[in-house]
């Protein structure tokens, strides 16, 4: 995309990722994201957990219905600040009118200083609609000058801008002085944690025959993780005998958690 200042934005990037077929809805999580963004004081929903707890998941179904959100996939080549600060751009790009044409001159310098592009991106967001922007995976920029910048642009945007990150880490912006000032809203490892009624619809998906017994077992052996019930719930379909599947997964909780997030992180580095 010319307009942003590169003509090689990976256009994948900036759509949110296609959705499991079988989406289970998760309403109380939805409620916690819909308050958030449309609390006037709030300026960053920090979704952050390990690896399969269904962080992308949520965030691309909660923000799939909304005409005021952007995303952006981030992945290790964004810890060039052009690199990133070009498809930050190009993500905004169909909620911020001019953004490319107004912002998109400044990015070549960002890599030495972000002061010239944040002063016009705020500005722009300034003039536009209530927009929300999206960073999935934030965690593998891991570029200490981006989150300081990032930083920046959170203490300076106009109050309609709203940053979602999704990541397996925390990011290094100063998050305990967005807390002291109620300006974040937090989701964690146990919130997206899946309840039984969660886990029943979820492995159900899998498998039809399962019962509320199998369910609620297998959610409280697997500590909720969805990675997990997911993984469980392949191959309880693969089973002949669900019960004794189930009872299998009797013993150390903590013990089956760890086999499965082997299980979970080989699949994804063979994909």
């Amino acid at each position: 995309m010319e307009a942003a200042g590169h003509s090689d934005l990976v256009a994948t990037k900036l759509t949110a990722p296609t959705l499991p077929a079988q989406l289970i809805n998760r309403p109380r999580l939805d409620a916690v994201l819909d308050a958030a963004v449309a609390d006037p004081v709030v300026r960053v929903v920090l979704v952050s957990a390990p690896a399969g707890s269904g962080k992308s998941t949520l965030v691309a179904g909660w923000q799939a219905p909304r005409d005021d959100c952007a995303w952006l996939q981030a992945d290790p080549a964004d810890r060039d600040p052009a690199r990133f600060w070009g498809h930050l751009i190009g993500a905004l790009t169909s909620l911020v009118p001019d953004i490319a044409e107004t912002v998109g001159p400044a990015i070549p310098s960002a890599a030495g200083d972000a002061g010239p592009l944040l002063e016009r991106l705020v500005n722009a967001l300034a003039g536009a609609a209530p927009a929300t922007l999206v960073i999935d995976d934030n965690h593998m920029v891991a570029n200490p000058a981006i989150d300081e910048a990032i930083d920046s642009l959170i203490e300076l945007a106009p109050p309609t801008f709203r940053l979602v990150l999704a990541t397996r880490l925390d990011p290094s912006i100063r998050l305990s002085r967005l807390r002291v000032r109620a300006q974040l809203v937090e989701v964690r490892a146990d919130a997206l944690n899946f309840a039984p009624p969660e886990a029943e619809l979820l492995l159900r998906d899998a498998d039809p025959d399962v019962t509320v017994g199998h369910a609620a077992a297998l959610c409280e052996r697997t500590e909720g993780w969805a990675a997990g019930l997911v993984l469980a719930g392949l191959s309880l379909r693969a089973s002949d005998d669900h019960d004794a599947f189930v009872q299998a997964f009797q013993g150390d909780d903590r013990l089956v958690v760890d086999y499965l997030t082997d299980e979970y992180l080989s699949q994804v580095d063979e994909a």
